[in-house]
């Protein structure tokens, strides 16, 4: 085979190769439950009570005619379809378009947010996320389209068409959240040393950020220097060696464990959350195998039970 027809077919495998569809459709219904959790009922609609005054557009947003600040009125009209098509996603009802409506609006709502002078970054990733599973099919698995297909199925008297367990279209959405993940991390880590070079790792950066937030933990902290020297290594190779997981997936589940511990210790110790980024995590869980598990052991300890599981998850 030649080097080239070689290293098409192994792209093409890495981005196609088939899938659990279950994996795709339970991580639909957990990004659609973080996105609710994010918004909340109250999270946009303080835009509607800043001054008028303070409004600084961004070029897109002026040219869809939002020169003046929404009204309050249009931010709960737009809540309310955010949450309908989001409730739509997690039920996975129409699931492509209500998936494409509440990113479109997602992406609005986040956007007016930085049309105040300040430009904020921490949910890029989970906005990647709404549009990748818009794409891909979300709605194979644990949805109420898969339950209609089925029964209209069954109406055209083609109840014995097997459904499918794996799909090629069902393994790219999450290696392109790996890489967008990656990226940011990545790019974090660049503008560190941009900014500062190598001495960013000296310890004496973190230590003027945990002075300047002042929570205890971080104090503790930074009374020991060459602990937030350490610290900041850990960083910087934290975040410039995310890149790594794109090629060697053997390496996620570690790098997944770190960024839960880096994020706790922002947490505790300089009460800065990013949960929007960290908890996208839960989307790499392999829904698929711990089914598979379930199924087994609720075999061998309830003669039956398998076929209940089979029910709710797929064959």
């Amino acid at each position: 085979m030649k080097p080239g027809v070689r290293l098409r077919a192994r792209w093409c495998d890495f981005w196609f190769r088939p899938a659990a569809l279950l994996d795709l459709g339970v991580a639909r219904i957990v990004l659609a439950a973080i996105v609710l959790r994010l918004n909340g009922s109250m999270r946009f609609l303080p835009i509607g009570l800043i001054s008028p005054d303070l409004w600084k557009p961004l070029p897109w947003i002026a040219a869809l005619g939002f020169d003046q600040r929404p009204s309050l009125e249009q931010l709960m009209v737009f809540r309310r379809l955010s949450h309908a098509a989001l409730l739509a996603v997690a039920l996975g009802l129409l699931t492509h378009a209500a998936l494409a409506i509440a990113f479109v609006l997602q992406l609005l709502q986040e956007a007016f947010l930085n049309c105040f002078g300040k430009t904020s970054h921490g949910t890029l990733p989970l906005l990647y996320a709404m549009l990748f599973f818009a794409l891909a099919p979300c709605d194979r698995a644990v949805s109420l389209d898969a339950l209609l297909r089925h029964g209209w199925r069954r109406v055209r008297g083609r109840a014995d068409t097997p459904q499918a367990r794996y799909s090629v279209y069902a393994r790219w959405p999450f290696e392109l959240l790996f890489a967008e993940l990656a990226s940011y991390y990545f790019l974090a880590g660049l503008a560190k040393i941009g900014s500062s070079g190598l001495l960013w790792a000296d310890g004496y950066t973190l230590q003027y950020y945990l002075l300047e937030k002042a929570t205890p933990a971080g104090l503790w902290l930074a009374s020991h220097p060459l602990l937030c020297t350490a610290l900041s290594v850990l960083v910087l190779a934290f975040e410039l060696s995310w890149p790594l997981g794109i090629p060697f997936r053997r390496l996620r589940p570690l790098l997944f464990a770190s960024g839960l511990a880096f994020h706790a210790g922002t947490i505790v110790f300089l009460r800065v959350s990013f949960w929007p980024l960290w908890v996208l995590y839960a989307l790499f869980v392999p829904w698929s195998a711990l089914a598979a598990i379930a199924r087994r052991y609720a075999g061998r300890l309830f003669p039956g039970a398998h076929r209940m599981a089979n029910v709710a998850t797929g064959p």
